[in-house]
This record gives C-alpha cells, sequence and structure tokens, in this order.
C-alpha cells in the first residue's frame, strides 16, 4: 500500500475515534516524539499517545490539508481543533486542568512506514501558541 493512503487512513481513523483501527496501523516498534521531550515506544505508546490527546480534547479533529510521500516516507501538515475539556498530560508529568477553551493549531507530522505499519512518528507544533490559546500565557497584547 502507499504510504500515503496509510498516513491518510491513520488520520481518518483518529478523525472516526476508532482506536483500534488507529494502533493496528502502528508497528510494535513504534516510536513518536514531540516538543517538551516527549517519547513514547511501541503500541502502549501509542495508545498513551491517543489518550493524551483525545483525553484532553475529546471532540477534537485533525485537518489534513496536505499528505506527501516518496519511498516509505510520508509528511503531513495540518490543523489540530478541539475543545479542552479533560486534563491535558504533558511530557513532563505536568497536569493541566481543563480550560474549556477551543483551540485550533498547525503542526507538521513525518513518518516512516514498514511493511504497512507505521515505525516513526516526529510531531511539530507551536507549544507557546497552544498554551496561550488555553490561556495559561499572555497574548502579545498583554505582554
Amino acid at each position: 500500500m502507499d504510504v500515503k493512503e496509510i498516513v491518510k487512513r491513520f488520520y481518518d481513523n483518529w478523525n472516526k475515534k476508532d482506536k483500534e483501527a488507529y494502533l493496528a496501523d502502528c508497528s510494535d516498534s513504534l516510536e513518536i516524539t514531540a516538543p517538551g521531550g516527549l517519547l513514547l515506544r511501541g503500541l502502549s505508546g501509542a495508545e498513551m499517545y491517543w489518550e493524551g490527546w483525545c483525553g484532553a480534547f475529546p471532540d477534537n479533529q485533525q485537518i489534513m490539508p496536505t499528505i506527501v510521500g516518496v519511498g516509505d516516507q510520508a509528511a503531513a501538515e495540518g490543523v489540530f481543533e478541539g475543545t479542552h475539556t479533560g486534563t491535558l498530560h504533558a511530557p513532563d508529568g505536568t497536569e493541566i486542568s481543563p480550560t474549556d477553551r477551543h483551540i485550533s493549531g498547525q503542526f507538521s507530522e513525518f513518518f516512516v512506514v514498514r511493511d504497512d505499519k507505521i515505525v516513526s512518528v516526529h510531531l511539530y507544533y507551536d507549544q507557546l501558541d497552544l498554551l496561550t490559546q488555553l490561556g495559561l500565557m499572555p497574548t502579545s497584547d498583554a505582554a
């Protein structure tokens, strides 16, 4: 299967909140990295990643205008939107209580796929923008 199709299915399953199908696209040896020093491994790591974002933003959607792929690698650029109604767990263990604020933030992810399974995900997003939208950092007007 084409790497772009696998990544598109990965996002489609996320947006449908089909955790089993999302996990089925992940390799047992998956590694996920994200800002803040987050490093998760294996299917248990993929489940922690799911629970972290979907627990904090249960109504979230990942809007994917761009997915490109070559060989076993793909890149995606999109927008993550959701309402912060659950506890957000930061990589350092900090818990951010629900703010009930709606956020909309751009992100990029880079994937490696082998044997039709995702083996690597590198997530990039603006942590300061996320914290500002959650009301935890001053806006530029207030700074």
